[in-house]
């Protein structure tokens, strides 16, 4: 999958909220956090944003930083 832009990111975090999210098996929300990890520069960070960072984050913000995060190294 290559690089996702700011609206494809801001739908695939949609559906994993709360309310969304509750439909979703957990396969199928696995599926969604890894289609928006692999469609950010750099998954790792994407996926901190997502579940570690403790800042309040509107989703917008949230997008906006994973966009914003450098590509890993590739050395």
């Amino acid at each position: 999958m290559g690089k996702l832009n700011k609206q494809q990111l801001l739908e695939l975090l949609d559906s994993m909220a709360p309310s969304k999210a509750d439909l979703l098996s957990d396969e199928e929300f696995d599926g969604v956090v890894a289609a928006f990890c692999a469609g950010c520069p750099d998954p790792v960070h994407a996926q901190w944003l997502l579940f570690e960072c403790l800042e309040p984050l509107t989703d917008e913000e949230l997008v906006e930083r994973a966009l914003g995060a450098a590509p890993p190294d590739r050395r």
